[in-house]
């Protein structure tokens, strides 16, 4: 499926431009003033257009403190907000310092509507499950 967002402004250089930005197969493939066929078609109507962000530090509270936030809306609020990316903190309810712990919160992350990633807590007793981790990685 291909998208095309048309009439979007924005910065090329230290200019603003009008500019068609065509998407097909979930990636950018062109940005052009040309009239491209896609099949769906978003008018921008002239706004800006800018890139999705990164928050590489939020506290989602889910396990043990979901009443304050979970993965669900944390999310959805991250992406109200331009972002497309988090990465959530160790410190929840039981903290994130076993490798058994992060795949529990892999799992609750799922409900995620942006992309994710998490940080590994460090402890004066955990040194082996970090070693653990980056062998799981690989």
């Amino acid at each position: 499926m291909s998208l095309l967002i048309k009439n979007c402004r924005l910065i090329s250089g230290e200019k603003e431009v009008i500019r068609n930005i065509f998407i097909s197969d979930g990636k950018i493939k062109k940005i052009t003033d040309k009239k491209i066929r896609a099949d769906k078609v978003y008018d921008a109507k002239n706004n800006f257009v800018i890139p999705g962000m990164i928050d590489s530090h939020v506290h989602f509270r889910e396990p043990g403190l979901e009443y304050k936030e979970d993965f669900y809306t944390g999310s959805r609020a991250a992406a109200a907000g331009g972002i497309t990316t988090f990465l959530d903190m160790p410190n929840t309810l039981p903290p994130t310092l076993t490798v058994k712990y992060l795949e529990e919160k892999r799992l609750l992350a799922r409900k995620s509507i942006v992309n994710y990633g998490f940080y590994f807590g460090a402890a004066v007793d955990n040194a082996e499950e970090i070693q653990r981790t980056f062998q799981q990685e690989r």
